[in-house]
């Protein structure tokens, strides 16, 4: 009983750093018609809840990443490089999850078809963001370099997530 008590006294402490990333998140938001990228609103998600534990690998990088500015950047892939070029003694964790999260966040723009009968489609807002840090080719080349075959696999993932036929600048879309 008293370890459940202590649990939810240790939740209790972090409540100030999530009400306070909350805020920068809502700082960042210009307008109420503001619709922020998918990739943005779901690393905030996953942030938070790595917040809410600092136990958790990511806390650390997660937290100092969040700290580092007034503002939110809602139209960045966050922690992109930092995450996947780590050097840290737990690479492969951190790169596949940033690798992860790209995969989860193409995959949630689905436009109202049927996923059965309509291939995944990017918002023109996230593509641009993902096509602005070279994500695909960052991706293409860390698959080329890598021997993981797991972070192999998530790369085809995020590969494969993404619509080819359906994204409208064909000439300008790298190649995974």
């Amino acid at each position: 009983m008293s370890k459940l008590i202590k649990n939810q006294i240790t939740a209790f402490q972090e409540r100030p750093q999530l009400l306070y990333k909350l805020r920068l998140f809502r700082h960042s938001v210009t307008s109420p018609s503001t619709r922020p990228p998918t990739l943005t609103t779901l690393f905030l998600a996953h942030a938070l809840r790595v917040l809410a534990s600092p136990s958790h690998y990511l806390y650390p990088l997660t937290s100092r990443f969040l700290l580092q500015r007034p503002t939110f950047d809602l139209y960045d892939v966050p922690m992109l490089y930092t995450m996947l070029y780590s050097s840290e003694d737990g690479f492969r964790r951190e790169r596949g999850w940033i690798v992860r999260l790209l995969r989860d966040g193409v995959r949630s723009d689905a436009v109202g078809q049927s996923l059965r009968t309509r291939s995944w489609l990017m918002f023109e807002q996230d593509w641009r963001i993902l096509r602005r840090r070279h994500t695909f080719d960052l991706l293409a080349t860390l698959y080329q370099s890598s021997l993981d075959i797991s972070f192999r696999r998530l790369v085809l993932q995020v590969r494969s997530s993404r619509s080819q036929e359906d994204l409208s600048d064909n000439h300008d879309r790298p190649r995974l």
